[in-house]
């Protein structure tokens, strides 16, 4: 049995739907395209988005963290005003031949030298945290580099343990505060100080 005719007008709704149905099929197809493809732009953009954020993260610590500790060492230590430091509840009082030698000692090993030294000075504890620094012993040196000394210990007359940092360099290290601890189980009341310009010194107790 023949399909039945169909006349010009139906025929032509027929293409017409047809062509319809083309059109809204490649329309759906460009859509799904430009849905992927933004799609993808955006995850390009968020994963380079959060890289250079991490990125920048990283970059702010190893540029400010030193920068922080510059502050932080700026702000905890005290400058030697008439051969007197200042420093919390401590004053130390330093002869004038003391304050005439440190500035030069810090110049010739720390800054012309590049190499950070230590010294012992000696004096008395007045009381009230008060402290007079009328000689400087000079330690055997074992070894010396820009940012470490390794010397013998400081002897028992003792009351400041001083040791040099690189300029403006002012925080004890860890190192250096088990040192103090370890100074202090035989001598209670030393002091000690990080000299890190030629009249700026922090205090540790």
């Amino acid at each position: 049995m023949k399909p039945p005719s169909l006349s010009k007008h139906e025929l032509h709704e027929e293409l017409k739907a047809e062509a319809i149905a083309e059109f809204l099929g490649e329309e759906e197809e460009f859509h799904r395209i430009i849905h992927e493809e933004t799609s993808h732009s955006y995850k390009q953009f968020l994963i380079f988005f959060v890289t250079a954020v991490i990125l920048g993260l990283f970059a702010s610590f190893a540029i400010f963290s030193p920068v922080n500790a510059v502050i932080e060492g700026q702000l905890r230590s005290s400058t030697l005003n008439h051969n007197i430091v200042m420093f919390g509840d401590y004053s130390l009082y330093f002869s004038r031949s003391v304050a005439d030698t440190l500035p030069s000692l810090y110049n010739q090993n720390q800054i012309s030298n590049g190499v950070e030294s230590a010294y012992c000075l000696i004096g008395e504890s007045t009381g009230n945290k008060a402290y007079e620094i009328t000689g400087i012993l000079y330690p055997k040196i074992y070894s010396q580099t820009r940012t470490q000394v390794n010397f013998a210990p400081c002897p028992p007359e003792t009351v400041v343990m001083l040791h040099t940092h690189p300029y403006k360099s002012c925080l004890a290290s860890d190192v250096d505060l088990q040192t103090l601890k370890q100074s202090q189980v035989n001598n209670k009341d030393l002091l000690m100080i990080v000299m890190c310009e030629s009249m700026r010194f922090t205090v540790y107790s």
